[in-house]
């Protein structure tokens, strides 16, 4: 299954993202109630602060409906809806896994993880491995970031185009999440 990196196939979802921003912001403006003193009064912040962590399942479906899942490293000012964490190659019954271009960015974005979490990244496997290894890697990166990013996101990462779906099957086993490039 081909996913088009094509933006005009996100816009609806981006268009309902926006309006539930829109709606949210709207509700917050008009929940705040000010002190005589000008200051917001302490119960409206906690009635607000309570509405929006109701909202944050909402925010999370709609990544998942605009990227088709729960990136660990989404997209930043550049329109990108995520950043890839590594490029896999899959040749001969084997693959090799190297750092996508986007590693630095993705890495180096708000809030940067833990160096013991981008230590984990940066071990990326040498040379040529198996499937075992393939999957053993994917999960060993995928704990380390449940360590620092939602428990629910995937780090994307991109296979060469003529991998089959037999061949990217390790990468979901290995909780990571594939696109053809």
């Amino acid at each position: 299954m081909r996913r088009s990196r094509t933006p005009t196939t996100a816009w609806p979802a981006v268009a309902d993202l926006m309006t539930f921003f829109a709606v949210v912001g709207l509700f917050a403006a008009a929940a705040v109630v000010v002190a005589p003193d000008g200051s917001p009064r302490q119960e409206s912040i906690g009635e607000l602060r309570a509405v929006v962590d109701s909202q944050r399942t909402v925010i999370e479906e709609l990544q998942r409906k605009i990227a088709g899942f729960v990136p660990c490293w989404p997209g930043g000012s550049d329109g990108r809806l995520y950043y890839f964490t590594y490029d896999v190659t899959h040749r001969d019954g084997g693959y090799t896994v190297s750092r996508h271009d986007d590693f630095d960015t993705g890495i180096g974005a708000d809030p940067r993880p833990p160096d013991s979490v981008e230590r984990v990244f940066g071990d990326v496997p040498r040379g040529r491995i198996d499937e075992a290894a393939l999957v053993a890697f994917g999960r060993r990166v995928t704990e380390a970031a449940r360590e620092h990013y939602p428990a629910e996101c995937q780090l994307a990462v991109t296979i060469n185009p003529d991998a089959s779906g037999d061949q990217i099957e390790p990468l979901r086993r290995g909780r990571l999440y594939p696109v053809w490039r």
